[in-house]
């Protein structure tokens, strides 16, 4: 099917995609490929070309990896080249990755919408949904069928067609089914919100006063009611639950709690609705009481590991790190046994890095480094375990089989937990080398003799203790913990272990662009300025050609300010210098080290002007002012902190950001920025503590 339609044999390749939507309905990646088969949609949804051959199209990504190299692979994975890429001659920050405004809050776009490449005309929305209900007819039962239309309709036709989609949902009672409509908010030009929101009232308010559903409203058309029978009282049991999810969505926190509340007082014994509360406090910054509503799930289902894993992340939050290990290790083999396998063999990576974000916050540099790297050495691992599978594959699968597992093999390294660990790691390596630990000094100098006999005869009774542990934990069977404390890695030079990590992202994770800000950081400190300049070159291709990208434009800042002016170039090294990093400064050449100092406080002015121009995010506040801060301008920087507006739409998380980073440069004002933050979020712990 895929080679037809490669080869625009589109008759031939439709009779192929229907027998395999046949076989499995639910397959949306069947669905879209036959879609692509009919030539009258080719205007809105044109068929994927051959991989390097033809004109790209945007929809690309909507189809799966295994049917299209620049399709959307399974979560965790990079997106393709092309998915970064901005339209229209905007930057990296107004295309897919970034945020959008959705309701009061803005949200990071997501990459499995399936945006047709155009607006479709009223006579072809007509004609798709046409189609879609045509082959709904052959196959009743698949919930793919009725949903995908809703990405390609607007206005009246989208109200009916969603109204027809959610009433059958809430009348079973589908708890997922707000993550099944989700990713309809991220379509361009659908008021998803507006329809979501006048749909859920007229729902509540004819369930709770009539007890059905009532006449199809007027966003969806209008109408009379289908049935007048009325509904079970779970219909606005789970009206309420969605209501909840949809207000929480759109950042109206007080009526999601309402909704919630009605929803628990109505029944308080489903699950459900106690994880979509944890998930709602946890989104206000409520981490206790989110923590108190996942472990009342739990509780409520202990054999359910879902439920079991969402309380460890919710107690690791909160920095409850032994109760979150006894409660991730009661679904291990025998759980009253010595030799029960701990997580770490288990290669369980998301717990690594929700306690290793937990050590961090507690100032256990050590602890924090040894769980990231536990997640880079399980990545290795992978890799040299995947030679044990390649005759293995060969004789029990298919080639086409044998070459994903290649493909996967070839971009192990670009997998989430891998970036993840890789960048903590590297960023708490550079805050090491900033801010070297202090050596712990002995006491003993200011003890008396007695004291000291004391102290003596402690250490003692500890060792022994401590050799008779071991030696019961050997006769057991339990593997000694090697370096629980993390000093060997403390002890090792910071810079060159973050250097390996770097390494690392920039051959396997080169379309990310933390990757380039890492590389930055670590080479500018080593002194490599020509690394340094390949860094900030292809993190300017990556943005765009955005000089005041955010992301890049303290760093240029930097380089211009603080690393070029101190290093010492031969004549070769500082010619090959000056000819690459002019676009830096919107220059194609550049004279000498005196002219780069000149172009970067001219960069500096420009970049913050540019910045704050319409700040809708506190990491250009940030931005702002380490540009600042390279010039040695600390006083303005702290005017910025000052006199920046917090607003309810702008994430939590980089709210988090912007007053850690006040905090630890300007503790004179960090007060203020608290309060600004703890009124658009009055919830959230951190503000207020």
């Amino acid at each position: 099917g895929r080679l037809l339609l490669y080869l625009r044999r589109f008759d031939e390749a439709k009779a192929v995609w229907k027998k395999l939507v046949g076989i499995n309905p639910e397959q949306h990646a069947h669905v879209l490929c036959l879609l692509a088969c009919e030539e009258r949609f080719h205007g809105f949804w044109p068929p994927p070309p051959p991989p390097g051959f033809g004109d790209r199209q945007p929809n690309e990504v909507s189809f799966h990896r295994s049917l299209h190299e620049n399709g959307c692979g399974v979560w965790g994975w990079l997106l393709p080249a092309h998915c970064y890429r901005g339209t229209e001659g905007s930057s990296v920050a107004a295309q897919r990755r970034d945020l959008v405004m959705i309701g009061q809050r803005r949200r990071k776009n997501r990459g499995d919408a399936y945006q047709p490449v155009r607006p479709l005309t009223d006579e072809e929305q007509d004609q798709i949904t046409e189609w879609f209900t045509d082959l709904t007819d052959d196959h009743p039962r698949s919930d793919t069928l009725r949903r995908l239309p809703l990405y390609f309709l607007s206005g009246t036709r989208l109200g009916r067609r969603l109204d027809q989609y959610l009433r059958p949902k809430l009348r079973k009672g589908v708890p997922a089914l707000f993550r099944l409509v989700k990713p309809l908010y991220f379509v361009p030009g659908s008021d998803m919100v507006g329809l979501m929101t006048a749909l859920l009232a007229h729902y509540e308010g004819q369930l709770v006063n009539t007890g059905t559903f009532g006449d199809v409203p007027k966003e969806a058309g209008g109408g009379p009611c289908t049935t007048e029978e009325k509904e079970k009282p779970i219909a606005v049991l789970f009206t309420w639950a969605l209501a909840a999810q949809h207000a929480d969505f759109v950042g109206e926190t007080d009526k999601a709690l309402e909704y919630i509340e009605k929803a628990m007082a109505h029944t308080p014994t489903m699950v459900e609705l106690h994880v979509f509360k944890g998930k709602i406090l946890k989104h206000a910054g409520a981490l206790q009481e989110s923590y108190d509503a996942f472990e009342a799930a739990r509780n409520m289902d202990l054999a359910d590991r879902y439920l079991n894993v969402s309380a460890c992340k919710a107690m690791l939050r909160c920095d409850k790190m032994a109760e979150a290990k006894t409660t991730a290790l009661a679904f291990s083999a025998e759980p009253d046994s010595p030799q029960r396998s701990n997580l770490h063999d288990m290669q369980c990576a998301w717990w690594e890095c929700y306690l290793g974000r937990s050590f961090k916050r507690q100032a256990k540099i050590g602890e924090c480094l040894r769980q990231s790297q536990h997640t880079v050495k399980h990545f290795q691992d992978f890799v040299e375990d995947q030679y044990d599978f390649h005759t293995y594959c060969l004789r029990k699968g298919t080639l086409r089989s044998y070459v994903q597992f290649l493909r996967v093999q070839d971009g192990i390294f670009s997998h989430k937990f891998f970036r993840r660990a890789a960048k903590d790691a590297v960023r708490t390596y550079v805050a090491l080398h900033d801010k070297p630990l202090e050596e712990e000094k002995p006491a003993e100098v200011e003890m008396t003799a007695a004291e000291k006999k004391k102290a003596k005869q402690q250490q003692r009774k500890a060792e022994q203790k401590k050799a008779a542990q071991e030696e019961k934990e050997k006769k057991d069977g339990k593997k000694k913990e090697e370096d629980p404390l993390g000093k060997e890695l403390l002890a090792k030079p910071p810079l060159e272990e973050a250097l390996k990590l770097v390494e690392i992202l920039t051959t396997h994770a080169a379309l990310d662009v933390h990757t380039y800000v890492l590389s930055y950081q670590v080479d500018s400190r080593r002194g490599k300025v020509l690394r340094c300049a390949r860094a900030l070159l292809r993190l300017l291709t990556l943005v765009q050609d955005d000089r005041f990208h955010p992301k890049l434009a303290p760093l240029v800042a930097s380089f211009a300010l603080s690393v070029v002016p101190k290093a010492e170039l031969s004549g070769s090294v500082q010619s090959v210098l000056l000819s690459a990093v002019g676009p830096l400064f919107g220059k194609e050449t550049l004279s000498g080290k005196d002219e780069v100092v000149s172009l970067g406080k001219k960069h500096v002015d420009e970049a913050v002007a540019s910045i704050t121009k319409t700040v809708t995010s506190p990491k250009q506040v940030i931005s702002a002012m380490q540009c600042l801060e390279a010039a040695d301008r600390g006083a303005e920087a702290q005017a910025l902190a000052e006199k920046c507006t917090v607003t309810p739409e702008m994430p939590l998380k980089d709210l988090e950001a912007l007053v850690a980073h006040v905090g630890a440069l300007y503790p004179s004002v960090v007060t203020g920025v608290k309060s600004k933050c703890a009124a658009a979020f009055p919830r959230a712990e951190v503000f207020s503590a």
